[in-house]
């Protein structure tokens, strides 16, 4: 699965999902900086599920009706220490879902559980 891996993400936690095959890109290494429209625009124009750990992004597609083509929001309570220990987790649950279950939704994901909204103006 092709995926753009925010820069809020820990390496170490990209590196899990390249581990299990995905195709990544990683904003922290070839656009440190950008600003959030400009990678949800990225993520549109390479077709490429966007992984973050920042909500903001659900704002932007669902009140201010973003373009989006698939984003996985990760919450966790304790930022870095638990997206290292539910890497392993979530690239699992991201791999099980497949692209056809991300396309056209907000995912997110909790160590609890998965759960999804479809993206204004997208049919999945």
């Amino acid at each position: 699965m092709r995926l753009l891996a925010d820069e809020c993400l820990p390496s170490d936690f990209v590196d899990a999902l390249a581990r299990k095959g995905h195709d990544v890109a990683y904003a922290a290494s070839d656009a440190p900086g950008d600003v959030d429209l400009d990678v949800l625009a990225r993520s549109v124009r390479e077709r490429r599920v966007l992984v973050t750990a920042d909500r903001g992004f659900g704002e932007l597609v669902i009140r201010e009706r973003r373009d989006g083509f698939a984003i996985v929001v990760i919450i966790t309570a304790r930022e870095n220490n638990d997206l290292r220990s539910m890497a392993e987790t979530i690239t699992e649950r991201i791999g099980e879902l497949g692209e056809d279950a991300l396309f056209g939704r907000l995912t997110i994901m909790t160590a609890s559980g998965t759960r999804q909204r479809d993206l204004p103006g997208r049919e999945p």
